[in-house]
């Protein structure tokens, strides 16, 4: 089960039967009712609950489950499922009282790092959730102190590693040196990476689940600094452009080797490469940061100037998102895509990566698409949005021919196995979407 979560993660396969028409116009498709199907019912059972009952927070699938489930995480809380909201409960109580003792102990293997700081994530957005929601007293207390400590000690006790020099302390170390070397050697060196901005969205979440309960966390000094800390970065690194819209650190990846051939417009062999000075940062990464600006704003109060800056940020990436980087259906290809590049690029990404298989591997236009479809762009807040992927949900299951696209960067033969069993990932991609096209706005 969790080796094919993976090669989801990596492939996302969009591919099956029969085919809905194309929406005359997808802005006027109608927002679903806010309940669970049968189908949805019967896809969750088959898909998420075979994860939930597992220990998928054990080595790597801790990335993958983060990314999976956080869709289906926030739909069984906003469409108050008991069912959905118990299986919850129990798995994170399983870790809480099996997993983190057996299998989190310090210091973390690198390879398992990132991973473990995403399904943290998950974990604290559990917290959020169950307090909003009039579950609190059901959750068990040993959670938010596992976040707490954990938070803790990822900020002010481990090491960190670093480009080209020696590790720092800590975290908080490291963060601080790139606020204050605005110009080093290289670009990418000062660039915000995943776990110092996933780090910074749950000291958000533990901040909110604070507020809600009364509860005082024993890293309460440590969740401060995280936030005050994570103000001046977003502030420092992100950019409103002159119609409101908004990206996060452009030009900081520019000399990174990922994007050696970000110029490019195809993907060809032998082709050379050639940078592109103030990109913004490739959709697949991008694809958090609407969840990890709502997880910050709302730890501070709406009327603040912390809660309006990382309102307003939300509002600007929705609109940079939907105008610039959002690709919606047409005669030339009846499938919702979006460009590589979060500023509207569509260059190539990631070419002759080794853990694509090297060689002529890579993203070339559009092949970065298949974050679109794991939902959390729907964290974005707007009704557009959870339009936008009704419509998605109402194409699946999905043909074959978009397989090019949506696995066009991986070798023919990864292309042909998965178009050869498409039933799992039209499962899940379909049960994602269509939960996404029910959430509505999370930033309170």
């Amino acid at each position: 089960m969790i080796n094919s979560l993976l090669a989801f993660l990596l492939g996302c396969a969009l591919s099956g039967g029969g085919y809905p028409g194309q929406s005359a116009d997808v802005d006027k498709v109608a927002l679903p009712e806010r309940t669970i199907t049968q189908r949805e019912r019967e896809e969750f059972k088959a898909e998420m609950t075979p994860l939930l009952k597992s220990n998928s927070w054990e080595g790597t699938s801790a990335y993958a489950v983060g990314h999976v489930l956080m869709v289906p995480l926030h739909a069984a809380f906003q469409l108050r499922d008991e069912e959905w909201m118990a299986q919850f409960k129990d798995h994170f109580d399983r870790f809480a009282s099996e997993g983190y003792d057996s299998n989190w102990t310090q210091p973390w293997p690198i390879a398992w790092r990132q991973g473990r700081i995403q399904y943290l994530y998950l974990y604290s957005r559990y917290l959020v959730l169950a307090a909003q929601n009039g579950q609190a007293s059901k959750v068990n207390l040993r959670i938010p102190e596992i976040l707490s400590d954990t938070l803790d000690w990822i900020w002010n006790d481990e090491e960190a590693v670093q480009y080209v020099r020696k590790p720092f302390p800590n975290l908080r170390e490291r963060v601080l040196w790139k606020l204050d070397n605005p110009n080093p050697d290289k670009l990418y060196y000062r660039a915000l990476l995943d776990d110092e901005r996933f780090i910074m969205a749950i000291a958000g979440d533990l901040k909110r689940y604070s507020q809600l309960t009364g509860t005082k966390l024993p890293a309460a000094k440590a969740i401060d600094d995280v936030l005050e800390i994570a103000y001046r970065c977003y502030r420092q690194y992100g950019e409103f452009l002159s119609d409101d819209r908004w990206l996060i650190q452009p030009g900081a990846w520019t000399d990174h080797p990922d994007y050696a051939y970000a110029g490019q417009r195809e993907k060809v062999p032998g082709m050379s490469k050639m940078p592109r000075f103030g990109i913004s940062e490739d959709i697949s990464h991008s694809h958090r940061t609407a969840l990890w600006l709502s997880s910050m704003g709302a730890a501070f109060p709406a009327t603040s100037e912390q809660g309006k800056f990382f309102r307003k940020a939300r509002a600007g990436l929705e609109k940079q998102f939907v105008e610039k980087a959002l690709v919606k259906p047409s005669a030339e290809f009846p499938g919702w895509r979006t460009t590589n590049y979060l500023d509207g690029w569509n260059g190539v990404y990631r070419y002759a990566y080794k853990s694509l298989g090297g060689g002529e591997t890579g993203y070339g236009p559009y092949q970065v698409s298949d974050t679109l479809f794991l939902g959390w762009w729907t964290f974005l807040g707007s009704q557009r949005m959870r339009r936008y992927y009704a419509d998605m949900a109402s194409r699946y299951p999905l043909p074959a021919e978009l397989f090019r696209t949506y696995f066009g960067y991986a070798t023919d033969e990864v292309i042909g196995k998965q178009i050869s069993n498409p039933t799992r990932y039209n499962q899940q991609k379909g049960l994602i979407t269509s939960l996404a096209s029910k959430i509505v706005d999370t930033a309170e």
